[in-house]
């Protein structure tokens, strides 16, 4: 069978498609990246896999093919058949889409025991739970660690030693909850390869709970691999004083900041406001460090 894979919006290694990819290679089937031009008339099934409900919707697709679409980016109820969610083993599927790729993608756990109005990954994934973990990329030299909430289960430790087996450096990409960090668990980082990890600190009322935590993880973990999620536009859609207050405290700290601005996967026609993405700009591409965001957003 012909078997073509998309994913439009993934900035990232897509797990879903490497695991689908994987299946039907171990089935011997013609398994590759859907080109319009060379696949539009002969594809059996096509695959596809977006994150945001925003992103643009695939137009040219193939004739007379089966499509399967999952991901956030569709729904929040789609789910991998179990015979393709189970393989761990993806090497070959790294090798066939993301041969340039120098990193590999890893879950330990899916899901958050927290709550937020403004997240997604409860509804879809449910409370944390622990998941095997896959294959590393064979041409990958450091590992892009997606839990959602990588301490909230009881057996962090031991899925940090399996981690730290692995001998590549680690990036907490999604994060860590700052708030609830022990000081076991910030210690725990010192002995492991950290590339970078990612906090986040969504609310003002949460400064001193962010803060008590982030004492604990300089302790051990260098403030210039450390990078706080900023979210701004969810409560009210014009960024406020508070908004900036919580960038600039940050970056007294030696922590790089990223403001998130909001997206609402309920609506597809949400849109961040000016005051939003000028924020976004003037926070990630580091221009707070020389000019004030009233200056900057006139």
């Amino acid at each position: 069978m012909k078997i073509r894979l998309l994913a439009p919006d993934s900035k990232l290694v897509n797990l879903a498609i490497l695991k689908i990819a994987q299946y039907h290679i171990n089935k011997s089937d013609d398994v590759a990246w859907y080109e319009h031009i060379f696949d539009y008339e002969n594809t059996d099934i096509l695959y596809i896999s977006k994150i945001f409900t925003f992103s643009n919707d695939v137009i040219y697709l193939p004739n007379n093919a089966k499509i399967y679409k999952g991901g956030t980016g569709y729904n929040l109820t789609t789910n991998l058949p179990d015979e393709i969610e189970n393989i761990t083993n993806i090497e070959n599927a790294y090798e066939l889409l993301y041969p340039k790729e120098d990193y590999s993608i890893m879950f330990t756990t899916r899901g958050c025991v927290r709550n937020c109005k403004f997240c997604v990954v409860p509804k879809k994934e449910g409370l944390t739970h622990t998941v095997p973990m896959v294959s590393l990329n064979p041409n990958g030299k450091h590992i892009e660690l997606l839990d959602n909430n990588f301490f909230s289960s009881s057996n962090w430790e031991s899925r940090l030693n399996k981690l730290k087996s692995l001998d590549q450096p680690i990036n907490f990409n999604t994060g860590i909850d700052i708030r609830t960090l022990t000081k076991k668990q910030a210690k725990s980082l010192e002995t492991s390869k950290i590339k970078a990890i990612h906090i986040a600190w969504d609310n003002l009322e949460d400064e001193d709970q962010v803060f008590t935590g982030i004492e604990r993880l300089i302790k051990y973990v260098s403030p210039n691999k450390i990078t706080c999620y900023v979210l701004v536009g969810f409560e009210q859609p014009e960024i406020i004083e508070s908004d900036i207050y919580r960038v600039m405290k940050l970056h007294s700290y030696k922590i790089t900041p990223f403001a998130m601005g909001y997206i609402d996967f309920d609506n597809k026609n949400h849109k961040r406001t000016r005051s939003v993405r000028d924020f976004q700009r003037w926070v990630n591409r580091h221009i707070f460090k020389t000019v004030v965001f009233g200056q900057y957003n006139k």
